[in-house]
């Protein structure tokens, strides 16, 4: 080739160069093209910073209210007039319709009734139980001061029991000293200062021989009366404080606040319906009638 090359004029040496080192460059800016690195990236560097981040989004669609009224009638009710139709616009206050409630006062009356039947159902039952509560308090006080009274009853008669009185000749034989000896022994036997007088009266009123055993018996079986009758008594306050006992039970006190409750919805939603009927259907908001149904007449 450098044989070749030498035999070539000076122009056309010039020429091949130009053309080789053309051709040459080109490929190698081709190949550089080819196989050159990506470029590096470049950064900026800023200092972070808290802040609030705001952003717009915008849409289109449908508004639709979701907040609806909706108006009930009783039956029986008879419509006097119907003020709108479907499609119109209504504002806050507007009566929509006018209606003749005479006919439903009944019914009302008869809602009112059963609500007020049972409440005081429901009173009386509530009270029984109060009332039964506040008495087996004071039956138990009653109970408590009878059986006091029963055990200082048997004290009293099992002392005048044992008491060792002798018989007197006669009231008249008995000097004072002796009658304030046989005044302590009573008192000491349980007697009460009642009964000790009536005994030394006794005593004392006498012509004859006393039987002074027979006195203390006396006493003894008044005593034991009086006990017979506080025991009853007992008994009698037991059987009472049971029956309270029994009526303290609120499972029906419960049952009928329950129907009472059940009464005074009733009553209360129908007497809402009444009064809306009363005054009138009247619109609570602005808004568009989208259905009416119903007819004067």
């Amino acid at each position: 080739m450098f044989k070749k090359f030498k035999r070539l004029s000076r122009k056309r040496q010039i020429f091949t160069i130009v053309i080789t080192v053309v051709i040459v460059a080109l490929v190698a800016a081709l190949l550089y093209q080819s196989f050159k690195p990506d470029p590096r990236p470049e950064y900026q560097v800023q200092a972070a910073s808290v802040g609030d981040i705001q952003a717009t989004f915008d849409t289109k669609g449908t508004v639709e209210s979701t907040s609806t009224e909706k108006f009930t009638a009783a039956a029986g009710v008879k419509v006097s007039s119907v003020n709108v139709a479907v499609g119109d616009r209504v504002k806050a206050g507007d009566v929509l319709a006018t209606f003749d409630v005479s006919s439903i006062d009944g019914t009302l009356a008869n809602y009112k009734g059963a609500y007020d039947k049972a409440k005081a159902a429901y009173d009386k039952a509530s009270g029984s139980v109060s009332s039964a509560k506040s008495g087996i308090k004071t039956t138990d006080l009653q109970i408590s001061q009878t059986e006091s009274d029963i055990s200082a009853l048997k004290r009293e008669i099992a002392a005048a029991q044992s008491a060792n009185i002798k018989n007197a000749e006669n009231a008249k034989n008995y000097t004072e000293d002796q009658l304030k000896a046989l005044r302590e022994q009573l008192k000491n036997g349980g007697f009460t200062e009642d009964q000790i007088q009536e005994i030394i009266n006794s005593l004392k009123n006498s012509t004859g021989n006393v039987d002074i055993e027979k006195a203390v018996s006396d006493s003894v079986a008044a005593k034991q009366v009086k006990l017979a009758q506080a025991e009853a008594q007992l008994t009698s306050l037991k059987t009472q404080r049971a029956v309270y006992e029994a009526q303290t039970d609120e499972t029906m006190s419960d049952l009928y606040k329950s129907v009472m409750e059940q009464k005074q919805k009733d009553y209360e939603s129908y007497k809402e319906i009444y009064d809306s009927l009363k005054n009138g259907w009247v619109a609570s908001a602005d808004g568009i009638i989208t259905t009416v149904n119903v007819e004067a007449g």
